[in-house]
């Protein structure tokens, strides 16, 4: 359209008129010029293009100009109008100037006689057609001419324009013109012609049958590059076309082949047709792929005659068969199915044996090139044939005669090497059909398809696997068959997945409440038996190609197992359905059964005949899919499927196990088999949840994922900390593939999680366990490398994948990772409702580990996790109702669980929010404030802010970033700065409200009911500032609303101490109860209450350590000096005060001097003698928060009593340098080649990396243990929560009780104690909160604890039995028994009092009555004498006695054989493939050699098999194992009355699930303060402290933390405060003189008293010896009296060989390195079993102890020393020499000790004197006497009488504060004390650190041989009658050997004994002592 305005509105009407003119036509009269002019105007002036060429039809034309052209078409009517002329000679320059116009001209011409010229009539318009077609052969006869092709020239038609040849082709008219087919004869073209449009012109058809061959030739060639004809365009020409050439197809012009049209009928466009039948036929192939598609599908008779022609010529004998055959191809492909339409039903076979029959086709056949390897055209008919048939009923028979024909008639001789190509192609064809119709198998067409494949399946399998087929000729056909059985025999396995599902719905329906949804028509599967028998017979034993093929159809259904009836056909169905499922049932387990029967024999024996060629085997392994296959059939639930696979591994990789096999293929393929273990995943994730029984896929899949696990991540040899694994030319991609892993793999987890109560209805519970405990296990191990997955995903460091960029936080796909756990976490909350306790201890555990790496990670877990979680928490809340009850969890499971929930939790309670109750103030409780010292609130940088990290605060994204506490603070910041506790402060804020009097002091009568306010403002005050409650005045609210919204923690107490202040924020609308008792019960309170509680359970039970840590590995080892390393000022150390004002002062003072002895534990581990050092292999790295774990090898095989604990700190140091690190243990496990650990190393922002990094050596020493450290450090953390928290803050000892003379009278005779011993019993029985014991030595304190356990036991109330509803059959449960505590500082005095009580006590009544007692603690330190109380001990007498924990030892022996067979096996099988290799020339060796193999591979499988088995059996022994001995171990404490324990051992986590009814601390003045704390932090009423001030004091390392009062007891701080509130048991002192008890010298005369060498005391000066330093350290040690120590020993041992000995002597010193020294001289001697024997122990270790025999070696000599240190501490002496019961041996150098302390001279003057000084050396005990010893020294007369009591009586108290001697001597001339000694405490190495001794009154027993002095004869262990247990005194030692001391004189008869336990729970004998996994954190 022209772009000038003027002209616009002319073209604007043009095209209106156009527009109407097409609509409504006019004939000639009604073109008027007024119409045509402006039409006329608009065409001429109608601009060129660019080029100068004018467009009018084309599509470079526009619009309106081709409708002005269409329209004036009819100018052709007007003649000798010069106008007109114009217009036609611009219309031909046009037509020759365009192709592209030529073929719009045309189209033109067609379309206008529908539209301009609708008109006009049929004959005027073409008559008017006729003339435009004579003008065309004008004007082109003039381009022809003008182009130069003229009669004798040499140009062709080719060299025409294109636009005049293209309009040659496209006006069929011209044909007619005689002249132009005669210059197209003479000149035709000789090349492709190009710039013409991509329509076929009509002319074109023609000339492809055109009689001469070159015009025929070139027309087939130009047509390829046309398209296909239009089918709304395929008129005029086209169809006059397509009747000419069926017209020649028939040989004559019949009547029926009239055109639509009647003007061009009978022109004769045929006439230069070829007669040729081959030309004729050929060229009808390139005329029908011009043709539209659907042209001859049409009806028309036209398109039928053509039909029929091509069929009806496939009978013709000539050459042109072929081409003819080409074509009736070429109409299946391209009509199929229409070509049977309208005729007979045996048609097709018709059709079918004219060409099968016809000889040109089988000479066709015959003469077809066999060497090429793509199918023979002329049989992809067999095809399109079969498929154009498939809906038919006559497909059957056709496919059958199909076959038959190619497999049998085509497979004759004379076919020769045809044959292969001949099956290849009938095999193609069958699959494809197959393929075609397998989508349902129930059709008659795949039944047609089946029938056929049985008749020839013995063919098919021969082609595919015989060995007879495997020449070249015949591999296209081998592939053909393999790929046809491979689709076949997939049906099978896609037909048993369809019925399971099938069956699987219908189980689900009629079981679930929703009723039937879907109908199923349930029909039995088939299956092709006979073709899998033909299978596994016809493969050959070195096919591998055969047994791909078989390994990938038995891998398509591996994950199916057989069929249980209970499962899939449950009772609850129908009988009639139940009748056909029960047959489909049959039918799938006959059908999974025929698939897999000789698969392993196979694998087998193709293993064996590849033994020496393990390449061939890998080969297969690499091929696409093949790793999938394999691990689909090492996962699959069928033992036979896996051995098969593993096999197959273990022959590539040449290993054995499953986990090996599983390890090789992922390093050598990792990409594919991790690939193939997702698949797997995938598969168990689709079809378990639909499954009604998948519990043996489960078992499998976590097996296999277990080892899968195992292999990726274990820390030695994990395949993700290789740097190398997965970077070879296969690209591992773990961006991708690992987190695809994870996802599905947590996946499995939670449908195993959601489906396992579905799947327990039908499986034994036995069965069940076992699994479910692997999967718990499983999904343990999981989560436990979260970090290491993604770490390994980002792959984002060159020195180390697991060394992450941002260690604190979780990346992307860490994030993705945990959303992937948060289905997991909701479903394992189901396993919570679990009866069996293994179970439900390993799900807690999960648990509690997913709610850990979600709050560590602050990703939110989902409500519904969270919902199910606080139902399971709310219903055990409500357990005690038995129906109520839901879960069997234990407190402290419930605890930790809650405490997790509530760090969620804090803002699901809005629906309480904004309630705010006002009531009364509850009664104020007066704490009095201790005097605060200067400096006592001074900030100790960084361990404040270690103190609220650990101790109330976790990181919470919730809270904004800051910490948030997880229960309410215990303290608040006052204005004036003083930390005190929120109860305090609600007490005062309380007062000052409610009255204006004074504080009132609280009595120690009310004490309980102040520790019960305590508990209940504790809880109120956390309630409310949940809830926004108040109880105090509007100002204290608005401040606890500050705090609570401002910021938490550190923070939050630095702002109330800037401003105290604090803006008050914007109230809320609330609704206030005003003044009212608030008595009903409210939900949401009570929830909040509950939740709380479960918190503080937590806090006080699991606090966090990690402050202390991060203090500890933060120091440099390498550092000097008292004090440890800190950055910047060292903290304030501040005396420990007699009463503290809130807990946080506590912890502020308290936690500095904790620090200072950790400190000092690690200097004296500096001294230790010979630390072993050992190389270690950094395997792995990874941060985790603030950490940085490593994973590392201990690789020089530590020797077997060298480990490593959870507690213990160790030393990393470089090889040839100084760097160094701390780190801590978190895991230990010793693998047959070295110790596998796991490190934890502080990251700070100022460390220095000392060099990390993976693979590097460095040296690893044990440094020390934290054991003792972190529980005294968790008491002080978790003290705020204890029950006797307000008594340790500020002591209130309650007064000893008035007791009527009676009761105490009662008491005595019944406990056969003294009177202050029954005072002792009776008063602390009857006291809530503290009581304290305090006697000297040899008061009864340990009967009084006797007493006291049997008080406990007779006021006790019997355990309710608890009846179960609804469980009738089921015995009732019995609640346990009320226990007690007893605790003592060291292992030696615990023992000794477990001794005691094992023994029996009495009760009330005087009973003698054997409670149960159990000893807890480390194997390795507890006493023989109580090891049969002992806890583990108990416990493998339980699992001794349990037949189905009798496997393991012999699974693991098994296991041992198994493997050194299985070495031996692959020895002897490398050398006979070292032979077969040297082997030539010697066929019948060779042979032998196979055979041999072939046997030795065989024995290997069994072997194999064998240990997986061996090797699963272990490990579920292994957890059954442990499963055992926590349910027997939990068993042992449920049901024990007593435990006794170390103070530190009492913390162990064993006993977290126990609560005591009180708490005993013997031996409590020697212990830390912070060590009593820790057995207080179970709920008990009341804790009885025994122990005397007067005797040791606690050891204290550090001199420093000793000086601010460390080293004080609890006791005597309890004590300062009342002191009259102390039971004392002995109140008399006679002068300087403590009397024995009667009889005492009867009783202890032993055989060797006589003798001249022994007697009972004897100080051995030992003049020869001489001290010397250790090795290392400071200790000191004396060669010399090692030796005389020994050589006593042995002379005692060889004088009396009919005294045993054993258990019965001590050998102590002061010395740590003589102690070490001692026993190696004694084992050197007397062997390594001496110690268990004979007791070696420090002084201080062996306090609270006794022996027959006391050696004592003093070790300090030499003529230079003029000190001797630890020897002149009074209080240490007097232990020492009071530990004998019958002889004392005192080693020492007299002449130093005498002039070096004055205690000692005393000793040696008095033991010259009194004829007990023996000047000796080891030579002294060897020479013989000159006389024998026959008899025992006569007995001296006991005394009859009392002694009375002089005048001259002081109690304790007068006794320690008068200026006499403090140490009670019994001698002529007196020992004289010294003193106490000026050395601190600890600077000398006299004791094991955990065992702190007593003291004792220095006391001596006279025997007759001092008949020279008239005094009573003294004990040198004083007791009173009353502790001599007169019912139960010790019987004479026996002649042989016994295992432990007992009672001398056994009763004949107990009849008044009774047990507080049932008979196998009481004392029982002493059991296996073999080696068990003993927890080493006790003590």
């Amino acid at each position: 359209m022209s772009s000038s305005g003027s002209r616009l509105p002319k073209e604007a009407e043009v095209v209106r008129t156009l527009e109407h003119l097409r609509k409504e036509p006019i004939n000639t009269q009604g073109s008027q010029d007024a119409v045509l002019a402006p039409i006329y105007t608009l065409l001429m002036n109608a601009p060129s293009n660019g080029e100068g060429i004018l467009h009018w039809f084309c599509d470079k034309a526009q619009p309106v100009v081709a409708e002005a052209a269409t329209f004036l078409l009819r100018l052709h009517a007007y003649s000798d109008n010069a106008r007109v002329e114009a217009w036609k000679t611009k219309m031909a320059g046009m037509l020759h100037g365009c192709a592209g116009c030529v073929q719009g001209y045309m189209d033109a011409k067609v379309a206008s006689r529908d539209t301009y010229f609708a008109a006009f009539s049929n004959p005027v318009l073409d008559l008017f057609f006729s003339t435009i077609d004579k003008w065309e052969v004008c004007i082109v006869l003039d381009a022809i001419k003008c182009a130069g092709v003229t009669p004798g020239s040499k140009k062709s038609f080719g060299d025409l324009p294109a636009p005049v040849f293209y309009h040659v082709l496209a006006a069929v008219p011209l044909f007619e013109s005689s002249e132009i087919i005669h210059i197209l004869q003479e000149h035709p073209p000789a090349f492709i012609s190009s710039g013409w449009p991509v329509a076929v012109p009509p002319g074109l058809l023609l000339l492809v049958f055109h009689e001469k061959t070159e015009i025929r030739t070139w027309a087939q060639k130009q047509l390829v590059g046309c398209s296909t004809i239009d089918e709304d365009k395929f008129v005029g020409s086209y169809e006059t076309v397509f009747q000419a050439v069926a017209t020649a197809l028939t040989g004559s012009l019949t009547t029926s082949l009239r055109p639509d049209r009647n003007d061009n009928s009978a022109r004769p466009l045929g006439k230069y047709f070829t007669v040729s039948p081959s030309a004729l036929w050929s060229g009808l192939q390139s005329f029908l792929r011009a043709l539209p598609p659907t042209l001859m599908e049409s009806e028309s008779r036209t398109a039928r005659v053509c039909r029929h022609a091509i069929i009806g010529h496939l009978h013709d004998k000539g050459p042109h068969f072929s081409d003819v055959l080409r074509a009736f191809i070429y109409l299946l492909k391209k009509h199929g199915r229409v070509l049977w339409q309208g005729e007979s039903l045996d048609f097709p076979q018709v059709v079918f044996d004219s060409i099968k029959d016809n000889a040109m086709y089988l000479r066709m056949i015959q003469d077809s090139d066999s060497n090429t390897l793509q199918q023979p055209w002329f049989m992809e008919w067999f095809q399109v044939y079969l498929t154009s048939l498939s809906d038919m009923p006559i497909f059957g028979d056709v496919l059958k005669k199909v076959v038959g024909f190619a497999c049998e008639e085509l497979q004759h001789e004379r076919f020769k090497d045809k044959r292969p190509t001949i099956m290849a192609s009938i095999l193609i064809v069958l699959n494809e059909v197959l393929q075609s119709t397998k989508a349902d198998n129930h059709s008659k067409t795949f039944s047609a398809v089946r029938h056929v494949l049985d008749i020839h399946a013995e063919a098919i399998v021969n082609v595919a696997l015989s060995p007879n087929q495997i020449t070249q000729p015949w591999q296209t056909a081998r592939a053909a068959a393999r790929r046809l059985l491979l689709h076949a025999l997939e049906t099978d396995a896609s037909h048993a997945e369809t019925v399971i599902f099938q069956l699987s719905d219908v189980v689900h329906q009629h079981t679930s409440s929703t009723g039937i949804k879907r109908k199923y028509d349930l029909q039995e599967p088939l299956f092709r038996k006979q073709i899998w028998r033909n299978m596994y017979d016809a493969v050959g034993d070195m096919d591998g190609e055969s047994l791909a093929l078989l390994i990938s159809l038995v891998a398509r259904s591996a994950y199916l197992d057989t069929l249980s009836s209970d499962a899939f056909n449950p009772k609850s169905l129908p009988a009639a359905l139940r009748g056909d499922i029960a047959h489909i049932i049959a039918a799938v387990n006959a059908g999974l059964q025929a698939m897999r029967a000789g698969f392993l024999d196979t694998v087998t024996r193709y293993t064996n005949a590849t033994s020496s060629t393990a390449q061939v085997v890998q080969s297969l392994i690499h091929r696409p899919d093949m790793a999938e296959q394999l691990l689909a059939l090492l996962l699959s639930p069928v033992e036979e499927l896996q051995m098969a696979s593993q096999i197959f591994l273990g022959q590539a990789y040449d290993v054995d196990l499953r986990s090996d096999c599983i390890r090789a293929i992922i390093k050598d393929i990792p990409a594919l088999a991790l690939d193939g273990i997702a698949t797997a995943v995938s598969t168990f994730n689709d079809c378990a949840p639909l499954f009604p029984d998948a519990c043996s896929l489960a078992k499998s899949l976590v097996r296999c994922m277990t080892d899968v696990i195992e292999v990726l991540t274990n820390g030695r040899d994990g395949l993700l900390f290789d740097e190398h694994f997965g970077g070879g030319s296969e690209k591992l991609q773990s961006q991708t593939r690992l987190p695809k892993l994870w996802r599905l793999m947590c996946g499995a987890i939670t449908t195993i999680f959601r489906r396992t109560p579905t799947w327990s209805k039908v499986n034994e519970p036995e069965v069940m366990v076992d699994w479910m405990r692997d999967a718990l296990i499983f999904a343990r191990d999981l989560v436990a490398q979260r970090r290491t997955f993604e770490a390994a995903a980002l792959f984002v460091s060159q020195q180390s994948k697991l060394a992450m960029a941002s260690p604190r936080k979780p990346s992307q796909i860490g994030h993705d990772m945990l959303n992937d756990l948060q289905p997991v976490l909701t479903e394992s909350i189901r396993w919570l409702r679990l009866t069996d306790m293994e179970l439900l201890h390993q799900s807690s555990h999960l648990v509690q580990t997913l709610m850990d790496c979600f709050r560590e990670a602050e990703v939110r877990p989902s409500q519904d996790s969270l919902a199910r979680l606080e139902k399971v928490l709310d219903a055990s809340r409500r357990k005690s109702i038995p129906e109520n009850q839901q879960t069997r969890l234990s407190e402290t499971h419930l605890s930790e669980l809650a405490s997790a929930l509530s760090f969620f939790n804090k803002d699901d309670n809005d629906d309480v929010d904004d309630i705010q109750i006002i009531g009364e103030p509850k009664p104020p409780v007066n704490l009095r404030a201790a005097p605060t010292h200067k400096g006592s609130h001074t900030p100790y940088k960084g361990l404040r802010q270690r103190k609220l990290d650990g101790f109330m605060t976790v990181p919470s994204k919730f809270s904004g970033g800051a910490s948030r506490s997880l229960v309410s603070k215990p303290f608040v910041e006052t204005s004036s700065g003083k930390s005190v506790p929120q109860a305090e402060v609600r007490s005062r804020q309380g007062t000052a409200a409610g009255s204006s009097g004074g504080s009132r002091s609280i009595q120690r009568a009310d004490l309980s009911s102040e520790v019960s306010h305590r508990e209940r403002t504790l809880k109120d005050e956390t309630i409310s500032t949940k809830l926004g409650i108040s109880h105090s005045s509007s100002s204290s609210s608005s401040s606890g609303s500050d705090e609570e919204d401002g910021p938490r923690g550190l923070a939050s107490l630095g702002k109330l101490q800037k401003s105290p202040h604090s803006k008050k924020p914007a109230q809320r609308r609330t609704v206030r109860l005003m003044n009212t008792e608030f008595t009903g019960r409210n939900a949401a309170l009570d929830r909040i209450r509950k939740r709380e509680e479960a918190q503080k359970a937590a806090l006080r039970m699991k606090p966090d350590l990690r402050p202390l840590h991060r203090i500890i590995l933060s120091w440099n080892y390498d550092h000097e000096g008292p004090e440890p390393p800190v950055l910047g000022d060292h903290p304030p150390y501040v005396p420990i005060r007699d009463q503290f004002t809130s807990g946080h002062e506590y912890q502020e003072i308290f936690e500095p001097l904790l620090t200072l002895e950790c400190w000092n534990q690690l200097i004296k581990s500096k001294e230790e003698v010979g630390p072993e050092t050992h190389t270690c292999r950094i395997n792995s790295r990874q941060y985790i928060d603030d950490w940085l774990d490593l994973d590392v090898s201990v690789v020089d095989r530590p020797p077997e009593r060298w480990w490593l604990a959870e507690t213990d700190i160790v030393l990393l140091r470089k090889f040839g340098g100084q760097d160094s690190i701390l780190a801590k243990v978190q895991s230990s496990a010793r693998m047959s080649a070295e110790i596998q650990v796991t490190l934890r190393i502080l990251v700070t922002a100022k460390a220095v990396d000392p060099g990390l990094y993976v693979s590097t050596q460095w040296r690893l020493t044990k440094v020390f243990s934290l054991s003792t450290i972190a529980r005294e450090y968790a008491a002080l953390k978790a003290l705020p929560y204890y029950d006797f928290y307000a008594e340790i803050m500020r002591p209130q000892l309650a007064g000893v009780p008035e007791l009527p003379a009676s009761q105490v009278e009662q008491a005595m005779k019944a406990y056969h104690v003294n009177k202050p011993q029954a005072i002792a019993i009776l008063g602390s029985m009857r006291t809530d909160g503290f009581s304290l014991v305090q006697g000297p030595p040899g008061t009864g304190k340990t009967w009084t604890i006797c007493g006291i356990v049997g008080a406990f036991l007779s006021t006790r109330s019997s355990p309710a039995t608890v009846v179960q509803a609804g469980r009738s059959h089921a015995p009732p449960e019995k609640m346990p028994p009320l226990k007690m505590l007893v605790c003592a500082p060291s292992n030696a005095a615990i023992d000794e009092v477990a001794k005691r009580l094992k023994d029996g006590v009495r009760d009330s009544l005087g009973r003698l009555v054997v409670p149960n007692i159990v000893r807890v603690g480390a194997e390795q330190v507890v006493n023989i004498s109580v090891k049969d109380i002992f806890l583990d001990q108990l416990v493998d007498q339980r699992l001794n006695s349990d037949p189905r924990q009798t496997s393991a030892t012999f699974a693991s022996t098994t296991m041992t054989s198994l493997r050194a067979e299985m070495d031996a096996l692959r020895n002897i099988r490398t050398l006979k493939l070292q032979e077969m290799t040297n082997l030539h020339d010697n066929a019948f060796r060779l042979q032998e050699l196979e055979l041999e193999l072939k046997s030795l591979n065989n024995k290997r499988m069994s072997l194999s098999q064998q240990l997986n088995r061996i090797k699963d059996q272990q490990k579920s022994d292994s957890r059954t194992l442990d499963a055992a001995r926590r349910k027997y171990r939990a068993e042992v404490l449920m049901n024990a009355d007593v435990i006794c324990s170390t103070l530190s051992g009492a913390g162990h986590e064993v006993l977290e699930n126990l609560n005591f009814d009180m708490v005993v601390i013997d031996e409590a003045a020697q212990s830390v303060e912070l060590s009593s704390l820790i057995p207080l932090k179970y709920r008990s009423k009341r804790c009885i402290m025994v122990g005397d001030p007067q005797q040791l004091p606690p050891t204290v390392l550090s001199p420093l933390a000793n000086k601010f009062g460390y080293g004080q007891s609890l006791f005597v701080r309890l004590q300062k405060n009342r002191p009259d509130a102390v039971h004392l048991l002995s109140t008399l002192f006679y002068g300087q003189r403590l009397y024995d008890g009667p009889g005492m010298a009867e009783k202890t005369s032993q055989l060797w008293h006589k003798h001249p060498l022994f007697g009972t005391y004897k100080f051995v000066n030992v003049a020869s010896g001489r001290e010397q330093q250790a090795h290392s350290g400071h200790s000191l040690m004396n060669h010399t009296e090692c030796e005389v120590a020994v050589a006593l020993y042995n002379r005692i041992k060889t004088e009396y060989p009919e005294v045993d000995l054993d258990f019965r002597i001590g050998v102590i010193t002061m010395y740590r390195a003589q102690l070490l020294e001692l026993k190696r001289k004694f084992q050197a001697v007397f062997g390594m079993d001496i110690v268990g024997k004979v007791d070696f122990n420090t002084v201080d270790g062996f306090q609270g102890q006794e022996k027959d025999i006391i050696i004592l070696s003093c070790v300090r000599a030499g003529p230079g020393v003029q000190s001797v240190g630890f020897l002149a501490d009074q209080r240490r002496l007097n232990v020492a020499i009071t530990r004998a019961r019958a002889s004392l041996f005192i080693l020492g150098h007299a002449a130093t000790l005498g002039r070096s302390d004055p205690m000692w001279k005393a000793i040696v003057q008095e033991s010259r004197s009194a004829a007990r000084l023996l000047d000796a050396d080891p030579s002294t005990y060897r020479r013989p006497l000159n006389h024998p010893v026959t008899s025992l020294p006569p007995p001296i007369p006991a005394a009859n009488h009392l002694v009375p009591i002089p005048d001259d009586l002081k109690t304790p108290k007068e006794f320690v504060q008068s200026k006499s001697q403090s140490m009670v001597v019994v001698t002529n001339t007196s020992f004289v004390g010294a003193g106490p000694s000026n050395t601190p405490i600890g600077t000398e190495d006299s004791m094991a650190l955990s065992e702190t001794a007593s003291s004792s009154v220095y006391r001596k027993r006279r025997t007759s041989a001092d008949t020279d002095t008239h005094r009573p004869a003294p004990s040198l262990r004083g007791r009173s009658d009353t502790e001599e247990k007169p019912l139960l005194p010790h019987p004479p030692f026996p002649k042989k050997r016994r295992p432990k001391e007992v009672s001398m004189f056994i009763p004949k008869k107990r009849p008044d004994i009774k047990r507080a336990a049932p008979p196998d729970q009481g004392n029982s004998s002493q059991g296996d002592t073999k080696r068990r996994g003993t927890d080493k954190h006790w003590d």
